[in-house]
Order: structure tokens, then C-alpha cells, then sequence
């Protein structure tokens, strides 16, 4: 059964995480990706050198991890887009491309003749998708942008942390994978009309965006009564079941249950604490949110009566809904996370079986695949140019001046 994105061509000019995360989106369900690098040095994540991520290069010794996991299913090609032979080679794979997508500023896309204008031009049924750090019009287009400053501006960084406390900010790249996602739903969908019409266009998505979506509901309620939203401390959350609590050995669980009368006879029962069910100030959840603060205690001290193991056998058949607060190091050996393939082992050619993010879409009849690890840098400039119509003579005089790496 083929790939569902077969046959579609895609030409990324992406560096470091949102713009190549979207890249993988399409290759893991078939696309045929072309990555081009700068010469000197490639992608910057491919130096990203951190110990929690094993190392520089995929080739050379330990997996760099953030390169794989943005990287796979690719192939690269080492162009000098400044140069004119190498915008040359550029322009031609547009000609031969569904797809091309970047996350490089309008202005320096502009400077190597690589903007919208351009290339719709050399191609009028080229999707051009770019993201952006705050979009492409407005007082802020031109100012540089990483998920982390966009996740500040969102309004997201100001709900977290306790009451009077500092904002908490997320984890580098959260910002990034989700609008990486938006941005490949965005491509598809002018992939589908163009199916229909004809028609390329330019698809676009922000960073700003992409946490507007991820903080949705919470902006829903600001514009709909006016009112900022108040940060909660657990102590005295409004709602004592949408709260997360410690238990015995140091572990800590979430419960979600928004409407927590219709738990009630079970959360008694399972939580051993049968003196609340008729007590007038629990009985229901509106007396137990005036009564929050002491409803809560009880519950700190009834939570660190049992380990995570022994709550786990009273929870799971109770039919609460509840989750444990784990680390990554949890969440990597999960079995469930295992039993749905949202985190695989990969065959890696050079360093061995390692475990890597596995493709989070499922599809029953065509589903997505990782084929084949990330690519050196450069790996495939000869069979990109072979294929383009290009000689060995044309190569050699392409890399004596410059236009390719």
C-alpha cells in the first residue's frame, strides 16, 4: 500500500525546528523531501551540541537526537543560494516541486530570489508555506522569533507558576511542534484545493499563532467576559477534581473531572473517604467548592495513604478519570505509549537500535512510516543534480564556484 503523500515533492529550505518539523509531517507519510542546507555547516542543529542529546553529527559517532528527530526521511543538498548558479539549481527543483516550504525571514527570502513572488512565478501550482516567528504583515513582521518569545506573548506564560509568583515558561520548542503542525495541516489542505482548482498558493502560519491555538479555551474566556485569567493555586482550586495532589513515595496525580457529582459515589468508595459523602459542606460540588480550601486538605492526607502502584490498582477499574505526572524518563518506558507506537525503536544504519519519536498521526489503511534516518550534510547533492539533468562536468564546475557545498 503506498505512502498517502506518494508522489508529492517537497523542497524545504528550513533550519533548527518549526520549519523542519513540518518537513517530517509530510515525509513520514510520503513525501519526497529535499533539504537544502547552506554549505558551511548546514542546518545550526546540527551542532547542537547538549550531553542530554548524545552528541554533534548522525553519522559520526552518537545520535544528535533534535537533528533526527526534525530530520528523518529527508534528502540534502548543500546550495549556495547567494550565488546565482546556485539559485539556478534552486529554481529548477522548483519547477519540479509540490511544495516549498521555509521558515527563513520574507526579507532574506527576498535578497536570494527565493520569495513567493519568485517562485510562484517559476511555478503557479507551488504551495510556498513559510512560518514565521509573528506572521508576515503587521508592526512586528520583520522582528526575529523563537517559540519562547512567542510563548511569552501569547498570554499562556502569564497563567502559569502559583499565585504572585514568577511567570513559568515552557520547554524550548513546544511552540515550534505545535505550529509545525498547523503549518503541515495548512499545506495539505492547498495541496487538496490545488487537487481541485489548479491553483498553488502561499500558506502561512506564526509562531504568535500557533500558541493562540494552544491557549484557545483560556482566550475564549477572556473575550467573553473581559476578565484576565487568574492563576490557580492548588490549595484552593476551585474545583478540588481538577487538581493534581502528592501521593505516598513522592509521586503526584491529576485528576480532570469537570462535573465531579456524577463521580461522586465512586470517588468516595475509591478514595476512602466515606465521611464526606452526606457531610452538607461536600455532599455536592457546589458546597464543596465554598468549603475548597478544607476539602482539599482532606484530600492531601487521603491521597498519601497508598504508592503510586497501590492507587493504580483501587483507580483503574473506578472509572475516574486521573492521570500521573511523569517525567520523561516515565514517559518514555510507558507501555501505552509503546503499545501505540508514539515512541518506536529505529534501526539506526550507524549507531544501532534507538528509540525515537514514532509518527503520532495514525491511519488505518496508509498509515505513515519512518524509512530512513536524517542525512549528512550534503549526502545527496550528486543524485539531486544527476537527477536535475546535470553532468559530472557541470557538478565539478558548480562546486569550483561556489554554488554548491
Amino acid at each position: 500500500m503506498p505512502l498517502p503523500l506518494e508522489g508529492v515533492k517537497v523542497l524545504e529550505f528550513t533550519q533548527r525546528l518549526y520549519g523542519p518539523r513540518a518537513g517530517v509531517h509530510l515525509a513520514e507519510m510520503g513525501a519526497d523531501s529535499i533539504k537544502i542546507e547552506v554549505p558551511e555547516g548546514g542546518d545550526p542543529i546540527r551542532g547542537f551540541m547538549n550531553p542530554s542529546y548524545g552528541g554533534d553529527l548522525p553519522r559520526t559517532g552518537k545520535l544528535n537526537y533534535m537533528f533526527e528527530m526534525e530530520n528523518h526521511d529527508k534528502r540534502s543538498i548543500t546550495l549556495n543560494l547567494k550565488n546565482p548558479q546556485g539559485q539556478e539549481i534552486a529554481h529548477k527543483l522548483i519547477k519540479q516541486s509540490d511544495v516549498f516550504l521555509t521558515n527563513f525571514q520574507p526579507d532574506s527570502l527576498r535578497r536570494i530570489k527565493m520569495d513567493y513572488d519568485t517562485l510562484s512565478q517559476i511555478n503557479p501550482r507551488l504551495i510556498y508555506a513559510i512560518g514565521s516567528g509573528w506572521g508576515i504583515i503587521g508592526p512586528d513582521k520583520d522582528r526575529p522569533g523563537y517559540d519562547f518569545v512567542a510563548f511569552a506573548a501569547s498570554g499562556l506564560m502569564q497563567t502559569m507558576g502559583q499565585p504572585g509568583s514568577p511567570p513559568v515558561c515552557c520547554r524550548p520548542g513546544m511552540g515550534d511542534h505545535f505550529t509545525s503542525v498547523m503549518l503541515a495541516y495548512a499545506i495539505m489542505v492547498a495541496l487538496y484545493y490545488r487537487e481541485k482548482s489548479g491553483v498553488g498558493q502561499m500558506v502561512h502560519v506564526g509562531l504568535l499563532a500557533g500558541l493562540i491555538e494552544g491557549g484557545v479555551a483560556a482566550l475564549a474566556s477572556h473575550l467573553a467576559t473581559g476578565q484576565e485569567i487568574e492563576r490557580v493555586d492548588r490549595r484552593s482550586a476551585d474545583n478540588a477534581f481538577w487538581n493534581f495532589y502528592e501521593v505516598k513515595g513522592g509521586d503526584w496525580i491529576q485528576f480532570a473531572m469537570p462535573n465531579s457529582d456524577q463521580y461522586w459515589d465512586a470517588i468516595c468508595r475509591t478514595l476512602a473517604i466515606e465521611q464526606c459523602r452526606n457531610d452538607k459542606r461536600f455532599d455536592i460540588q457546589a458546597h464543596r467548592r465554598e468549603n475548597t480550601k478544607e476539602f482539599i486538605q482532606i484530600l492531601d492526607k487521603a491521597m498519601l495513604a497508598h504508592t503510586r502502584s497501590e492507587w493504580e490498582a483501587l483507580l483503574k477499574p473506578s472509572g475516574l478519570v486521573y492521570g500521573w505526572v511523569d517525567s520523561y524518563a516515565q514517559l518514555a518506558k510507558n507501555p501505552q505509549v509503546r503499545a501505540n507506537d508514539w515512541i518506536v525503536d529505529f534501526d539506526h544504519p550507524t549507531v544501532g537500535k534507538v528509540p525515537i519519536v514514532g509518527v503520532l498521526p495514525q491511519l488505518s489503511k496508509t498509515p505513515g512510516k519512518i524509512r530512513k534516518p536524517s542525512p549528512g550534510l550534503g549526502e545527496h547533492n550528486h543524485e539531486i543534480l544527476q537527477d536535475l539533468g546535470y553532468s559530472k562536468a557541470d557538478v565539478a564546475k558548480f562546486k569550483e564556484n561556489g554554488a554548491i557545498g
